[in-house]
C-alpha cells in the first residue's frame, strides 16, 4: 500500500489539530520534520513548531491542548529539553493519547539505545514507556512508509467524529 495523498482528515470540533509533534531540535528535527510532511500529506492538522508564526511557550502549550493526539519523537538528550518536558507534562495533564517514535539508526547523531530513554526519563513520565509501543523511524523509504501507515493507524484509532 503507498502512502497516498489524502484529503482532509476529520477531526473532532474540540480541537484545531490532529497531531502535535514534540521534539528536541537539535537531535529529533530531521525526524519531526519528515512526519509532519508525510502526516500533512495523509491530510492531517499537524501542529509542528517550524510551521508556526508564533513558538512562544504559552503557542507550544496551548497546540498540546489543540492537538487530539501527543507524538514524542524520542532522540538523544530529548528529556533534557525544557519545551519536550512541559508539552510531554501537558499532554500527560490532559489525558491525550500519546503515540512514541524513537530514532532507532546508530549512525546519526539523535541515536541512543532505548535502554537510554528508559534511564533518564523523568519519573512522572516514565508510564508512558508502558502504556504505548514506541515505534522505530527508518529512513529506507520502504520502510518510512510503514512507519507512517502505523502512525495514521494509531491516529484513526483514537480521533472519533
Amino acid at each position: 500500500t503507498k502512502v497516498q495523498r489524502g484529503g482532509a482528515k476529520a477531526l473532532p470540533d474540540q480541537f484545531r489539530f490532529h497531531c502535535f509533534i514534540s521534539y528536541k531540535h537539535s537531535t529529533g528535527s530531521e525526524i519531526a520534520v519528515t512526519l509532519y510532511y508525510q502526516l500533512e500529506k495523509l491530510g492531517y492538522k499537524t501542529w509542528y513548531d517550524q510551521s508556526r508564526v508564533e513558538i512562544t511557550e504559552q503557542a507550544m502549550t496551548g497546540g498540546v491542548t489543540a492537538a487530539a493526539i501527543y507524538l514524542l519523537v524520542l532522540s538523544k538528550d530529548v528529556f533534557q529539553s525544557q519545551a519536550v518536558l512541559k508539552e510531554a507534562r501537558k499532554a500527560v495533564e490532559e489525558g491525550k493519547p500519546i503515540i512514541l517514535v524513537y530514532e532507532r539508526e546508530d549512525q546519526y547523531p539523535g541515536f541512543v539505545t532505548f535502554d537510554e530513554y528508559l534511564n533518564v526519563v523523568p519519573s512522572d513520565l516514565k508510564h508512558i514507556f508502558n502504556d504505548v509501543e514506541a515505534i522505530p523511524f527508518e529512513r529506507r523509504f520502504y520502510m518510512l512508509e510503514g512507519i507512517v501507515l502505523e502512525i495514521d493507524r494509531r491516529i484513526e484509532k483514537h480521533i472519533t467524529v
